[in-house]
């Protein structure tokens, strides 16, 4: 099926817009695709089966959450003195909120800036970087992490970790 429209500037300034936070997950992206992306997104969200779902979900989670309370205040009691083990695993995860003020103050651009001292300012297939990498010991602060484009992202991480610590990464084809 064939569809033609004539589109304002802010329309087409949106949909790149959109095109951009979506170049991760569809490179390149066809305004089909795109579009396609959208009305999904639009109907897991306003449509009244898709809110029911979620509200579902949501109060099963917190019954669980309820569960574990209980339960690690039983297995608490049990230990001497009720100490727990102290557990501080570190996690890769990067809150939605942190993520969320990272790209916020790096304007949804590449914060690269190379020897020539320009930003690289790409808005596509960004990626979130620790600046310390967290293989190091980096934490998932704000003031550790930043926007990097897919291309850069890889560079700083050869930079900093070696090349050969990359390779293994590396899409063999």
């Amino acid at each position: 099926m064939l569809i033609h429209f004539l589109a304002k500037k802010e329309f087409w300034a949106k949909f790149e817009k959109v095109k951009s936070l979506l170049s991760n997950k569809i490179p390149g992206g066809t305004f089909e695709e795109v579009f396609e992306v959208l009305m999904n997104e639009f109907i897991d969200r306003h449509s009244p089966e898709k809110r029911t779902q979620r509200r579902e979900k949501r109060r099963a989670k917190k019954i669980e959450k309820q569960q574990e309370k209980r339960d690690t205040a039983r297995s608490n009691k049990k230990k001497v003195g009720g100490v727990g083990t102290g557990n501080n695993n570190r996690s890769r995860h990067i809150p939605v909120k942190t993520r969320d003020a990272v790209f916020k103050r790096d304007d949804g651009r590449c914060a690269y800036v190379g020897r020539n001292g320009k930003r690289c300012g790409s808005t596509h297939n960004l990626q979130i970087d620790h600046i310390k990498p967290f293989a190091r010991g980096g934490p998932n602060t704000l003031s550790n992490l930043r926007l990097l484009c897919g291309k850069h992202n890889r560079h700083e991480a050869k930079r900093i970790l070696g090349i050969d610590v990359m390779n293994q990464y590396n899409k063999r084809e």
